[in-house]
């Protein structure tokens, strides 16, 4: 085991295939699904490494004895789109057991799951995980995770290492949970300042109107409305993962290229970051010019509010929508961020947001050195607002971090509980 050096006396290596047993779940079909019977668990109750229940699907059918799950199986993510969510574990508790779980998820039984299960949430998985995982593999078999080796310390000391485990993560989420609290109440105090300036300007004094808007309600009087079809040009996708595997290479050129994660780069704040490579795309591709806000168009991404503003000529993937504007960009994507992408889209089943939905927008025009006066205003205080949330998002990521370094040092025997 290349991830430790020594094996602390009285412990044993151990591989998971010695210790108990793993088993995928349940596979079902739309018409067995209903409103009320069995309780299948997904990815999406795995919220945290521990169980929620905000996405539920129950079903309507018999359900083999040996998927139905029992107090302290160890539930695992074992195959989904995104790799990242691969190995996400949680215990199940007395109210769960009984139910059952789905087929991109395997349970591993074992008498010994609590102390497992903090090894699961060590660097020990993730470093096993990146051996099984490939660029285009994003699966956990059974027989991979039956043939990691663990320590294995005497049972006594694996409840000692448990009991002080759980007390101190149980201390570090708290403190986790308190700053995510606050990161969510900045973020809320941010939209409603947005809110508020872009739809009532800066002058408390200057008189209103009705809008005839119904989510904006008083504008100053001076200021037009319109349909985003009068101000928006909207711009999709052009180019595909699909679209470059088929086409030659000597048929590619260099140009900055942007998918829908490329979003998340920027954590908070309008601007993408351009420090990613440029990269080869179809010459029949050209460039959509800048500067554009650009929005991802479907999926969950758009409940994410993320909304960004590209300054360099790009290439866009089929899931992002590019709008450009004949006003202050900065303005239109402060007024788009505040009225929130759920909002203006449809999000009755697939979310999704197409050219309808932005063209009939209705939004306020004020006169331009309004909008500029507004954007600046905006800038300035949303720079301190994003200072504050980026500051606590460091330090969620060094507490989880902590965290992390604090399991792989006991479920190691690098560290030590008095028994």
């Amino acid at each position: 085991m290349s991830w430790i050096a020594s094996v602390p006396k009285g412990w044993k290596r151990k591989r998971l295939k010695y210790l108990g047993t793993a088993r995928n779940g349940l596979t079902f079909k739309p018409e067995n699904v209903t409103d009320k019977g069995i309780l299948v668990l997904r990815s999406s109750n795995i919220q945290g490494n521990e169980l929620a229940f905000d996405d539920n699907v129950y079903v309507d059918m018999r359900i083999p004895r040996k998927i139905v799950l029992r107090e302290n199986d160890l539930l695992i993510c074992s195959r989904n789109g995104s790799r990242t969510l691969i190995g996400k574990c949680a215990l199940i508790n007395e109210e769960t057991a009984g139910n059952t779980y789905g087929a991109f998820m395997c349970v591993y039984r074992s008498e010994y799951n609590r102390f497992i299960r903090y090894v699961m949430l060590s660097d020990i998985f993730g470093f096993y995980l990146s051996s099984f995982l490939t660029a285009t593999i994003n699966q956990l078999t059974n027989e991979n995770l039956l043939d990691i080796e663990i320590l294995f310390p005497p049972e006594k000391e694996q409840q000692v290492i448990v009991s002080f485990l759980d007390e101190r993560c149980c201390q570090i989420d708290d403190i986790i949970t308190d700053m995510e609290r606050q990161v969510k109440l900045l973020r809320k105090y941010k939209k409603a300042l947005v809110t508020e300036t872009v739809t009532k300007g800066l002058n408390n004094s200057v008189k209103m109107k009705d809008s005839c808007i119904e989510w904006i309600g008083e504008i100053p009087e001076h200021w037009k409305t319109a349909n985003g079809k009068v101000i928006f040009e909207i711009f999709g996708g052009s180019i595909s993962d699909n679209d470059m595997s088929l086409i030659p290479v000597e048929k590619w050129h260099k140009i900055l290229y942007f998918k829908v994660d490329d979003m998340n780069a920027t954590q908070e704040g309008f601007e993408m970051e351009y420090d990613k490579e440029l990269i080869f795309t179809p010459r029949k591709n050209k460039p959509l010019n800048s500067p554009l806000i650009l929005v991802p168009k479907r999926g969950a991404a758009i409940y994410t509010n993320k909304v960004r503003i590209t300054n360099v000529d790009c290439c866009i993937d089929p899931n992002i929508m590019a709008i450009a504007i004949n006003e202050n960009i900065r303005y239109y994507a402060y007024l788009i961020f505040g009225r929130s992408l759920a909002d203006i889209g449809d999000v009755s089943t697939i979310p999704q947001i197409n050219n309808k939905h932005v063209n009939y927008f209705k939004v306020p025009i004020p006169t331009l050195s309004e909008q500029q006066a507004i954007a600046n205003f905006l800038d300035g205080k949303c720079a301190e607002i994003n200072n504050l949330i980026n500051e606590k998002l460091r330090s969620i990521d060094t507490m989880r971090k902590y965290k992390k370094s604090l399991i792989y040092e006991y479920v190691t025997g690098k560290k030590r509980v008095k028994i």
